[in-house]
């Protein structure tokens, strides 16, 4: 009997000396709780805290009205991120600055926090009191390795701030590289904005002719050979031409350029057409009916000061070929035919 009562005891004094930490039950003391264990990403303390607990994991809290959504965002801390949005957090909550914890994460670059609040329909579109969404906040902080998780979200990627600059413009204004921001801006516009239409009008086409034979052909082929070979007007097409940055009509290397049209073949003539314009076709009224990527634009050919083994180029947008100033006829010919032969479609920026 002795021994029980002094098991019992012992029992009951263990018991005293456990703690059992609960929340607040008013949200404004509870938050302040949870903040610091957000802040350090101690998740399983969280959990444990908001298991038997009637806190609104929506609770805005301080002068901004930030959840502690917000606060696991801003800070990375990706554990108690997605336990909140399990538990029912907002990711599309403003504070009192109109900023996402989305914002938040972008601004800070926490790829982590991004792609889980992307997973659980936070919006890309929305816009802060300032007209920013989050890729400008990405724009502002040159952060181009985060873009392509959001620009894929975006369904319009020249929102306007209150300034009336677009993401493009504030990453140039901060001196950030802007080409990767241009390369998929681009994709978004010419493939994914418009991806159902895609889809809706390769499975037509492959109906009648299987992906396994146009995969044969690069784009360049395919157009000759879905269009033909059309017949090219030369005189028509030098009547039409424009000459800029020092070359003129009675120039030896534009004469010597006309002759070398006149002297290839007429593959190769669709082939320079294409490398200049971006097509193989002259338009229905011939050269003076050539469209730029701002209306009608004239075939120019553009001075471009001549070193050893320099190849053309062009800039398809303009119509604009750049052709050095070689010092011979045949030394012009042979670089023009290796630009047009050896995969040399890439063109510059207008």
């Amino acid at each position: 009997m002795e021994r029980a009562m002094e098991q019992l005891n012992r029992l009951t004094r263990s018991l005293r000396r456990a703690r059992t930490v609960e929340l607040p039950e008013d949200n404004e003391t509870a938050v302040y709780t949870l903040m610091p264990m957000v802040m350090a990403d101690q998740h399983r303390s969280v959990s444990e805290l908001l298991s038997n607990s009637k806190f609104d994991v929506n609770y805005a809290f301080g002068r901004v009205k930030r959840s502690l959504l917000h606060i696991a965002a801003n800070c990375g801390s990706v554990e108690c991120l997605v336990l909140l949005l399990k538990k029912g957090a907002n990711p599309n909550y403003q504070d009192i600055s109109g900023c996402t914890p989305l914002h938040l994460a972008a601004r800070n670059g926490q790829k982590k926090c991004m792609s889980k609040l992307l997973e659980y329909s936070a919006d890309v579109n929305i816009c802060n009191n300032e007209g920013l969404t989050a890729i400008h906040w990405l724009a502002v902080n040159g952060r181009t390795e985060l873009l392509h998780d959001l620009v894929q979200h975006v369904s319009d990627v020249d929102v306007e701030d209150a300034m009336g600059q677009t993401a493009l413009h504030v990453a140039c204004q901060n001196g950030h590289k802007t080409a990767e921001y241009v390369q998929l801006v681009t994709e978004l516009r010419m493939t994914r904005a418009i991806q159902p239409q895609i889809n809706a009008f390769l499975q037509g086409f492959h109906m009648f002719i299987p992906p396994s034979l146009i995969q044969l052909f690069d784009e360049y082929e395919l157009e000759l050979l879905l269009s033909g070979m059309p017949e090219i007007d030369v005189s028509d097409w030098i009547k039409n031409t424009e000459y800029t940055s020092g070359y003129e009509r009675e120039d030896p290397v534009i004469q010597w350029f006309w002759e070398v049209v006149e002297d290839i073949t007429q593959e190769e003539r669709v082939l320079l057409l294409q490398f200049v314009t971006g097509s193989s076709r002259v338009p229905h009224g011939g050269f003076a009916n050539i469209m730029g990527g701002s209306g009608l634009q004239n075939f120019t050919i553009a001075a471009v000061p001549y070193t050893p083994n320099l190849l053309p180029t062009s800039s398809t947008c303009i119509n604009m070929l750049k052709l050095p100033e070689y010092p011979s006829k045949e030394i012009l010919k042979d670089r023009l035919l290796v630009a047009l032969h050896c995969g040399s479609y890439g063109y510059t920026m207008a």
